[in-house]
């Protein structure tokens, strides 16, 4: 039995999660909306207040849906530094909404640190993506994300340099 608490809507996909108190591993989860067959009203919750807040310390570190591996409550360190142009306030401003429960601290005059700590880094790679040309470095506590973002770097430099050269 769960206590629901929250739903989220990818803006992207367009998936519904439920985050809701599991009673059994007392704890919040994620759950897909899609994967729920039965529901079944139950009496009210005395204890909403403390579930309720359960809830919100979990969200803290969501990017996404994942809490990362089952079971896991781990969370993983991203630093990323950016070269932002003296005309180009409009990034930092982005990094400053979108940053979710990461910080953004200017370094020097073109130079920005964003950094924040997740269930599951993975899921900021397509977000961390639109900052290509800008990334000074990457690092992550999670040595597979840094991978991944700069092997996928690679191949699409590597796809641009075949093009290039087919023209």
């Amino acid at each position: 039995a769960v206590f629901p608490l929250r739903i989220y809507v990818s803006t992207r996909t367009g998936r519904e999660n439920l985050l809701a108190y599991n009673y059994q591993i007392r704890r919040p989860g994620m759950y897909r909306l899609d994967h729920i067959r039965k529901v079944k009203a139950l009496d009210s919750e005395p204890d909403y207040e403390r579930l309720e807040r359960a809830g919100r310390s979990f969200a803290e570190y969501l990017w996404g849906t994942s809490s990362g591996p089952e079971g896991s409550r781990e969370t993983e360190h991203v630093e990323m530094t950016l070269y932002v142009g003296k005309e180009e306030r409009f990034i930092v401003d982005r990094l400053e909404r979108e940053k979710r429960n990461g910080t953004v601290s200017r370094l020097d005059e073109t130079t920005y640190l964003y950094q924040t700590d997740v269930y599951d880094a993975q899921e900021m790679l397509p977000w961390i993506r639109t900052f290509t040309g800008r990334i000074i470095r990457l690092e992550c506590s999670n040595d597979s994300v840094v991978r991944r973002f700069y092997d996928d770097y690679a191949q699409m430099q590597q796809m641009y340099e075949t093009e290039a050269a087919d023209i």
